[in-house]
């Protein structure tokens, strides 16, 4: 073994790093015949980039139609299809299948040898529709109609969710290896509606007051449920993070892919899949990201005031209102839900049997479901602005 964390040896012969007594130990050829290897001070993995890596390129493709209908109305439609090349793609240049679980997924053991490549996989569909009415002389003033609603299909392989190799490869979903067919992004909003009203006023001389409400509601992230599988992966690659592997839902208590630590297990496991949406991928393993968050609503409003000055001086002054209906005693307005990484790890395992069949021990529902308030968006705020425009 080598007396410095920057190198690992594979010789049997116990002893000090080459020349560490002559030159510096952090650097050094390495020759045809060393025995060293360079490896990173912190994870103790080699990380590389593809000699024929490509950056990732997306072509897109839009169809608009905007119509302008009888009494004011503007329609407008909007498809948008994005197709991705060349991906980003991680692989453990180590990786090596061992064997097969009972449920298909293989076992594996893994170097922590990182290789930044490409894939070919990936794609976003997304149509918006959306309808403006102006109305005039409402109470003196003008008065804008807004409503619009999206619906999105977006699909990738890796989330990326970190910035370094290692994680990103360890936080991916996964059931079998590196074999990762292209699944719904862990960032997209399925369904998206947005509505407003608008109205402007010269109240006070040439001055406009401008009242504006917005409401925004849309579906949840998706996210995956997985094993959770205490300290060792049932694969036996610790690469592939623990708690990160895909769930096989079992078709009863009697699934011959599992084995149930113990009849009361099987009842209260099988009652959470019966009663939920997991029953509908009961007898194969359910897809990364198959799952919606919940939905969340939030209605925000903003005045506006000008105040003319001089010539072509004039200040401006707003105060926002964001996530009214919380402020008027909703708590439940505008909460954002989420499950951490995307990932539930509700059914609970341990080590798989002799003949391969996932051990199940337990289950916990609503695992890694969390309150999101990290920027404040789950609760009322205020804001006070001005500016100053000539």
């Amino acid at each position: 073994m080598s007396d410095y964390n920057r190198f690992r040896s594979y010789s049997d012969t116990i002893g000090p790093m080459p020349a560490a007594a002559t030159a510096d130990p952090s650097f050094f050829w390495v020759g045809a015949t060393s025995d060293y290897e360079v490896r990173s001070a912190f994870f103790g993995d080699a990380q590389a980039t593809d000699p024929d890596f490509q950056p990732e390129t997306l072509y897109r493709m839009s169809l608009g139609m905007d119509i302008n209908m009888a009494d004011d109305f503007d329609l407008n439609i909007e498809y948008v299809r994005d197709e991705v090349e060349d991906n980003v793609f991680y692989r453990d240049l180590g990786l090596v299948q061992t064997g097969t679980l009972a449920d298909g997924r293989g076992t594996y053991t893994g170097a922590s040898d990182y290789m930044l490549t490409n894939g070919t996989k990936g794609r976003k569909d997304a149509i918006t529709v959306t309808v403006n009415k102006m109305y005039s002389d409402v109470f003196g003033g003008d008065l804008s109609v807004y409503a619009g609603y999206t619906n999105m299909e977006s699909y990738d392989v890796y989330g990326l969710t970190s910035s370094q190799a290692e994680s990103s490869y360890g936080y991916m979903q996964r059931s079998d290896g590196e074999n990762l067919p292209s699944a719904r992004s862990s960032f997209m909003a399925e369904h998206k509606f947005v509505a407003a009203l608008d109205f402007k006023r010269n109240l006070f001389g040439d001055n406009e007051t401008r009242l504006s409400l917005v409401l925004v509601r849309k579906s949840g992230e998706p996210y995956s449920i997985t094993y959770d599988e205490g300290r060792n992966s049932i694969t036996g690659n610790y690469r592939f993070y623990t708690d990160y592997q895909l769930a096989y839902i079992p078709t009863g208590a009697n699934d011959p892919v599992v084995s149930f630590a113990s009849d009361a297990v099987a009842e209260e496991v099988m009652a959470h899949i019966n009663g939920g949406n997991l029953a509908a991928f009961k007898g194969r393993i359910a897809p990364r990201n198959a799952f919606n968050s919940p939905w969340s609503s939030r209605v925000d409003f903003r005045l506006t005031q000008e105040v003319r000055l001089f010539g072509e001086h004039k200040a401006i002054v707003f105060f926002d209102i964001l996530n009214v209906m919380n402020l008027l005693g909703d708590k439940n307005a505008g909460k954002v839900t989420e499950y951490s990484y995307n990932n539930s790890r509700q059914i609970i395992v341990g080590d798989p049997t002799e003949d391969g069949r996932i051990t199940i021990t337990g289950v916990d529902p609503d695992d890694s479901l969390f309150y999101r308030n990290s920027d404040r968006q789950s609760v009322w705020q205020t804001k006070l602005g001005f500016k100053y425009q000539f």
